[in-house]
């Protein structure tokens, strides 16, 4: 369970931005809110 919790922990804290440019989406194109709503919603799964 600790590695679940671990990349849990992990993706909490990534900034989606960040991994946006680094995969070849233009940050700007996704929004703050959006992201943080996105990121709500990968960690409910």
């Amino acid at each position: 369970m600790s590695l679940l919790d671990n990349l849990i922990e992990t993706y909490f804290n990534k900034d989606l931005a960040t991994v946006f440019t680094q995969v070849g989406i233009e940050s700007i194109k996704v929004t703050e809110i959006n992201r943080q709503i996105l990121k709500k919603v990968i960690l409910a799964q």
